[in-house]
């Protein structure tokens, strides 16, 4: 950059003093800055230029405020010292010291007012089940301190009564539960919404129904490595881990059953009779146990199986303590003998356990009897054998394995809107609602939601301005 010298500014004066007078004014100013910065400090370390226009501060606009974040609210960080609060004290659980460790954590975990603490808590049991399976007894016993706290919740909940009714509410949660007539009815329907015991299974069965998803992304190389090994010993350790838990009757059959059903509501793989093989023996007087051995000598193909898994297939069979089986039925068996009209509508029911989940997902899989299963719907719902609400939560339960019905039906999107439509011309009230559509963003994945969302908007039928609106803010 060329510099000017005083003297050659100056001489441009003469020519600019009649359009600007007050250049003059400013160039003797200038000439004393120059004079006085030959002796003084160099022109931006001075103070002397006070006559020169400081720069402009700008007031921060209202528009942005800063969040008040209220007391309990949790920060990433406060998660973080609470989970390495948890860690360290599973971490020091002995076959010694884990009864006192156990009463410890539980009073930790109940001066928090966070109900997102359980969250944390199933995860790094989750993790230690994992690769401390010698120790599982040791987390039986601490599930069994904390699902028979009744006092777990106390500081996770507000209490109010409002025209002589009590209503509870979670603390950073809007919604409201009441009315209640007496604190016996309000600490019952606490103790069954809030259930750590019903929290914990499902996260462990929320993680337990992505072993699908695990063995496909490694087989097609998505997951390699550690994390490959990581998550195929984990669905393994989630079983065992529900196994011990029935064993020592902290977990009914029902209970049970809703984990090794998954394995035999669709087509068995390779690594689900490896699971199966490794599992299986640690149960103990397990009554029903003929009756899914059965069950997987029906659905069990051999061809394509190389010895190791037809070894472990063939020692599962073997694991039945009966010498004579009766043969015993599949749902798909029932629903054949209804058809053929030896089994009334209620005696179906009944062989279905009432679970029009059940008939749902079995319609899935044999989609060529869709207009039975939709006729078993609708004769339900004609005899009042079912309502609305039902049919509804079974819709939503279908979500929840959205993705690893997928994975074996690739046209399920077109038969799930063919459902919502004959569902809601059956009952006369669409069934596409916003705890659907909420469900949809909870548990798809997001190109599995986006793309049933576009289904959803031109193939459902009378779809509301609401749920169209949901619809909207979820794909963006």
């Amino acid at each position: 950059m060329n510099e000017l010298s005083y003297q050659t500014v100056l001489s441009y004066l003469d020519n600019c003093k009649e359009k600007l007078p007050e250049l003059d004014s400013f160039m003797n100013e200038y000439k004393e800055i120059i004079e006085l910065d030959k002796k003084k400090p160099r022109f931006s370390l001075t103070k002397r230029y006070s006559k020169f226009p400081k720069y402009q501060t700008f007031q921060r606009s209202t528009k942005y405020v800063k969040i008040r974040r209220s007391n309990n609210v949790w920060t990433p960080t406060i998660k973080m010292e609470i989970s390495n609060k948890i860690k360290t004290i599973l971490n020091k659980l002995t076959e010694h010291n884990y009864k006192k460790l156990c009463n410890i954590l539980l009073t930790e975990i109940k001066l928090l007012d966070n109900i997102t603490v359980f969250d944390i808590l199933n995860k790094e049991i989750l993790e230690k089940c994992t690769y401390d399976k010698e120790f599982h007894y040791i987390y039986i016993h601490l599930c069994e301190v904390f699902w028979n706290s009744e006092d777990i919740y106390v500081n996770y909940i507000s209490v109010e009564t409002i025209n002589h009714k009590l209503y509870w509410t979670i603390k950073n949660d809007t919604t409201t539960h009441g009315p209640f007539n007496n604190k016996k009815n309000l600490h019952n329907n606490i103790k069954n919404t809030l259930s750590y015991k019903n929290k914990f299974l499902d996260y462990f069965m929320a993680a337990f129904k992505h072993k699908n998803q695990i063995h496909k992304d490694v087989a097609e190389g998505r997951m390699v490595g550690e994390e490959a090994y990581k998550e195929k010993i984990k669905i393994q350790a989630i079983l065992q881990f529900i196994i011990k838990l029935y064993n020592s009757k902290n977990l009914t059959s029902t209970g049970l059953e809703k984990f090794l059903s998954l394995f035999l509501s669709g087509t068995i793989k390779p690594y689900d009779i490896e699971y199966l093989y490794n599992s299986l023996p640690l149960l103990k007087n397990y009554e029903n146990i003929n009756h899914y051995i059965m069950r997987f000598k029906k659905k069990i193909n051999y061809n394509g199986l190389n010895k190791r898994i037809q070894f472990f297939a063939d020692q599962i069979c073997n694991l039945s303590t009966a010498v004579e089986i009766e043969e015993e039925l599949d749902y798909e068996d029932y629903i054949n003998i209804y058809i053929k009209n030896n089994l009334s509508l209620e005696e179906l029911l009944e062989k279905l356990d009432n679970s029009y989940e059940i008939i749902l997902s079995e319609m899935f899989y044999n989609y060529q009897n869709y207009q039975i299963y939709i006729d078993i719907i609708k004769d339900s719902y004609n005899k009042d054998l079912v309502n609305i609400d039902i049919i509804k939560e079974a819709t939503y339960k279908i979500i929840q394995d959205y993705d690893e019905l997928k994975i074996d039906i690739p046209k399920i999107n077109i038969y799930f809107i063919k459902l919502l439509n004959d569902i809601a011309e059956i009952v006369d009230l669409s069934v596409c609602d916003n705890i659907l559509i909420q469900n949809i963003n909870k548990f798809l994945k997001e190109s599995s939601k986006n793309e049933l969302f576009n289904i959803i908007i031109s193939d459902v039928d009378n779809v509301s301005d609401d749920v169209y609106e949901s619809i909207s803010k979820e794909r963006i």
